[in-house]
């Protein structure tokens, strides 16, 4: 009798602790799947929120800002990237980071932005007239060093980008830098979206009728334009 009332005790201690195994086990799973559970429109949402929150504070020190923006707005992609205009209203810029995938995500969350005092939210990097000069990890390159040809491909245009200083032993950040300056020339969404193959070559390969790179906006429209 005693080594029976034993093993069911056993067996009831063994039960209590699968249990409360399994509600732990439950508890984080019911933790994971709501975090998922979020839709975009939650997350930007929540985005949103904060950084009228921290409104003041990007007002105050926009460059020291950044960063955090940036890790604020993974948490809607991770591939969703930004930059910030100082002036009066002071802007922010939601981009795809040049990925074509990443169009709806930028769509949506300008879409969803509240009315927010003193600033614009603006959807993709915009063409700059004033931006002559592109600095990119250590690499500097005004529109004077850089040229382009090119053909047409259906509805999309391949281009020749012919940079002056381009080498192999730094070809990453010129090809960086080059990228960053086709979006100030003629805008990112255009770039996604009317540019095809994009090959970068030395000025030196440059053939005599290639183009200087601000020629390029005359080939594409920016959206909005006529």
């Amino acid at each position: 009798m005693d080594e029976t009332m034993r093993a069911c005790r056993v067996i009831l201690a063994l039960a209590i602790l699968v249990v409360g195994c399994s509600r732990d086990e439950t508890t984080v799973t019911r933790d994971s799947v709501r975090e998922t559970e979020l839709t975009i429109d939650d997350r930007i949402g929540q985005f949103w929120k904060w950084f009228d929150t921290n409104k003041q504070r990007t007002e105050s020190d926009a460059q020291g800002m950044v960063p955090e923006i940036g890790r604020e707005l993974e948490r809607i992609h991770p591939d969703l990237r930004h930059e910030l205009g100082i002036g009066q209203p002071m802007e922010m810029f939601i981009s795809a980071g040049g990925l074509k995938e990443m169009i709806p995500y930028v769509e949506r969350t300008v879409e969803l932005a509240p009315s927010i005092e003193g600033w614009n939210v603006v959807a993709f990097l915009q063409p700059k007239q004033d931006s002559s000069t592109v600095v990119y990890e250590g690499v500097t390159l005004m529109r004077s060093q850089v040229k382009w040809t090119g053909s047409k491909d259906g509805d999309l245009l391949d281009v020749v980008v012919f940079i002056d200083g381009l080498d192999d032993q730094r070809r990453n950040a010129y090809v960086g830098a080059a990228f960053v300056m086709l979006d100030s020339v003629i805008g990112e969404y255009a770039v996604m979206t009317e540019v095809g193959r994009i090959e970068f070559r030395p000025i030196s390969d440059a053939p005599q009728d290639a183009k200087p790179i601000e020629s390029l906006r005359e080939e594409i429209a920016p959206p909005g334009s006529s």
